[in-house]
């Protein structure tokens, strides 16, 4: 069983220190984003290449102070 608090807390976490998070389940990424607790920030290179970046929104920052408790 998964441990849905923890798994969310480590993402979060990992998001929130700008570090890359592709180890990560993609259904726990995609319910974080469906909930608003993440935001996809699109930037595009000098190259023409999009990359996507992963952000916290203010709720998710909330979320995430909460999941220490």
């Amino acid at each position: 069983m998964i441990d849905y608090q923890s798994e969310h807390r480590c993402l979060l976490q990992e998001v929130a220190s700008g570090q890359h998070v592709h180890t990560r389940p993609a259904r726990t990424i995609r319910a974080l984003l469906l909930t608003g607790f993440l935001t996809v920030q699109k930037t595009t290179d000098e190259n023409g290449k999009v990359h996507s970046e992963l952000q916290l929104t203010p709720v998710g920052h909330r979320y995430l102070a909460g999941l220490w408790h």
